[in-house]
């Protein structure tokens, strides 16, 4: 392995991080189109510069933030999309199985701010505060704040639809 931890191949790279990449811009509050061209936008940015990419999975995740939130700026549209209650995976995107427990917290993160939903997404990824706040460039006490927040956000909002906030991982 090189570059940071991740395979050596692209492909292998791809294969093994394609999922949790989408998971990841779910948490961002991104719908099904949008985490998938993002997550698409990502990786196509990432072949070209594979051998000098250090951190393989943090520059995916930043890149496809990125795009989305251009592709948010696009389409205003999309806003009133995210927070649709009726969202869920498509059926005919069969590799990623998303459990219906899952699904609920992901539509929840979407009634998060954005700052939170983005701190939020990076910890559930397996970042510490120390990282997050370097690629978000943010302080280590401003990572802290608002995942605090948006855990107590989502405790609430677990509370009100009736969950007793421990599922989905909302510590």
């Amino acid at each position: 392995m090189t570059n940071g931890g991740a395979p050596d191949s692209f492909g292998d790279f791809y294969a093994a991080e394609f999922n949790g990449l989408l998971r990841f811009m779910f948490k961002h509050g991104a719908d099904w189109h949008d985490a998938f061209d993002a997550c698409q936008d990502a990786f196509l940015e990432a072949l070209p510069r594979w051998q000098a990419i250090d951190n393989p999975r943090a520059w995916v995740r930043t890149t496809a933030y990125r795009a989305y939130l251009k592709r948010r700026a696009r389409f205003a549209e999309d806003e009133r999309r995210m927070s649709r209650a009726d969202w869920a995976p498509r059926p005919a995107f069969d590799k990623l199985e998303i459990p219906e427990e899952e699904a609920r917290v992901l539509r929840l993160f979407a009634s998060l701010p954005p700052r939170q939903r983005q701190v939020l997404a990076w910890h559930y990824d397996g970042y510490s505060n120390i990282e997050i706040a370097k690629i978000l460039g943010l302080t280590d006490k401003a990572v802290a704040a608002n995942l605090y927040q948006a855990r107590q956000g989502l405790k609430r909002l677990l509370s009100e639809n009736g969950e007793d906030g421990s599922a989905g991982g909302a510590r």
